[in-house]
């Protein structure tokens, strides 16, 4: 079991035939996700995941040159999943480098973003694999 906190920042500039002029939003969610690793006793393990997740999120948007901000309910629910793979360095250090799909449903509008992600895993618990 994995738990990520993300920060996102979007900017949304759209194409003529909508009268939004630009768009940005700010994403802070948490994330609890299944983790399945495919071989845990090996140096290089690939993994996939998928979870749940609880995000707060700032939507400003201009139209016509008056800004906006959403009046709908800044923290939604989502959902998100990818593969990834880890470098085992010790028993309780991993280099990880993964990406996959967010999707977040704010009633009006569905955001669907890829991402990638590379960082440390530490194992802060006495078992004998990540």
């Amino acid at each position: 079991m994995v738990a990520m906190a993300k920060y996102a920042m979007f900017f949304f500039i759209p194409e003529d035939e909508f009268s939004l002029e630009t768009a940005k939003f700010n994403q802070l969610g948490f994330s609890l996700c299944p983790k399945v690793r495919f071989f845990p006793l090996s140096k290089v393990n690939p993994y996939i995941f998928g979870g749940l997740s609880l995000n707060y999120i700032n939507i400003e948007f201009s139209i016509d040159g008056n800004e906006t901000r959403t009046a709908k309910s800044p923290t939604n629910f989502g959902a998100i999943s990818g593969l990834g793979v880890d470098f085992r360095l010790n028993d309780n250090i991993a280099i990880f480098y993964q990406g996959g799909v967010n999707w977040i449903d704010m009633d009006v509008v569905i955001i669907n973003s890829f991402y990638q992600q590379l960082g440390v895993n530490i194992n802060m618990f006495k078992a004998k694999t990540l």
